[in-house]
């Protein structure tokens, strides 16, 4: 899957349209997430519970086949009081390794005695 396919299934499973979304199509991405080539995209959506505008905007790369998302999403009336911040956090995330969904499904119990994780 193409980190343009990924940022398009992500964005419609909010409930946005494939137009609503403008992203980095470039071969060559010009922004990082963790220190690796990352694209960046933008959309907005409704809110189910409210039907509130809410924005979002973020980065994606791939290590491998997995794929690291970082974005930042508020209502559409707040979205522009925190970019900034959320691009410098964006920024400063560093990816030490990663563990699949069925490692962390094991770790849980073992983390979190109390806590059983429904499927």
């Amino acid at each position: 899957m193409s980190i343009k396919d990924i940022i398009y299934s992500y964005a419609i499973s909010s409930g946005t349209t494939k137009a609503n979304v403008l992203c980095d199509n470039s071969s060559n991405p010009t922004t990082t997430l963790a220190g690796l080539p990352a694209h960046w995209f933008r959309y907005d959506y409704t809110n189910p519970d409210d039907s509130s505008i809410h924005s979002v905007f973020g980065h994606v790369t791939k290590i491998e086949d997995v794929a690291i998302i970082a974005m930042y999403s508020a209502d559409s009336h707040s979205f522009s009081k925190f970019p900034p911040t959320a691009e410098k956090i964006i920024n400063s995330l560093n990816i030490r390794g990663y563990i699949t969904f069925e490692e962390t499904m094991e770790l849980i119990p073992l983390q979190c005695p109390n806590l059983t994780p429904k499927l």
